[in-house]
């Protein structure tokens, strides 16, 4: 959990931003603290993907909406590939099964490599995502077996080919 201007060094409006932060490299999170249920945030340049309702924002603006309590803004940034557990019953099971891969407007050419860890902190799994034109190659390692799936965030790269190894 960061600051914005951390994170968004070139980016002045970034500077004030007291109430919204980054959590990891890929979620930008802006709580809801009015009984209104309003909240107002900013939005960095790119095109970024609220993860709860999967709409597609434009950024480098300030953005005014009205959330229940079960929700907030949850935006996933450009180039991203996040990897979520499903279990929300216990805090301890195998941390390889059950999973969606959530992948979020990537720019082509670019990769990424992510280790899921057990309990105990020990590599449990691997997954590589990859996008070469107009194709999403994901490649696994140790999920043989476990029960995971994918989910393209941006509306234009659904009509990618996923091709998985």
């Amino acid at each position: 959990m960061r600051p914005m201007f951390m994170e968004f060094t070139d980016d002045r409006t970034c500077e004030v931003l007291d109430k919204q932060y980054m959590l990891g490299n890929s979620l930008l999170v802006a709580p809801v603290f009015k009984a209104s249920k309003e909240v107002e945030y900013y939005l960095p340049k790119g095109k970024w993907v609220h993860l709860l309702d999967g709409r597609t924002l434009n950024g480098q603006r300030w953005i005014k909406e009205t959330y229940d309590y079960f929700s907030l803004p949850l935006l996933v940034r450009p180039d991203s590939v996040l990897v979520v557990g499903t279990n929300d019953v216990d805090t301890v099971y195998d941390y390889a099964d059950q999973i969606t891969i959530y992948i979020s407007s990537l720019t082509d050419g670019i990769s990424f490599h992510e280790y899921l860890v057990d309990i105990h902190g020990n590599r449990c799994a691997e997954i590589q995502v990859e996008r070469k034109s107009e194709e999403i190659l994901i490649h696994t390692e140790n999920l043989e077996g476990k029960h995971w799936k994918y989910l393209l965030l941006d509306e234009s790269q659904k009509s990618f080919k996923v091709l998985i190894s």
